[in-house]
């Protein structure tokens, strides 16, 4: 009855309650809040993430993956 995967199964198919829902929207605010009057921050020319990218495209992590 408490499997974490049945769990976390469920609470993705359940839809968002009014508490959520806030908390979400304060965080969208608070992102917006603290890049006002700048623009937020692009990867494109972070090496670190460019150095994950590489390795996940190594390791096949974008491959279609048919379940057949």
């Amino acid at each position: 009855n408490l499997d974490d995967k049945v769990l976390a199964e469920l609470a993705e198919d359940l839809p968002m309650d009014g508490s959520m829902n806030f908390k979400l929207a304060n965080q969208q605010r608070s992102s917006q809040m603290y890049y006002a009057g700048q623009l937020p921050p692009n990867n494109l020319l972070n090496p670190i993430a460019w150095a994950k990218f590489i390795q996940a495209w190594k390791n096949g992590d974008f491959k279609r993956k048919d379940n057949e």
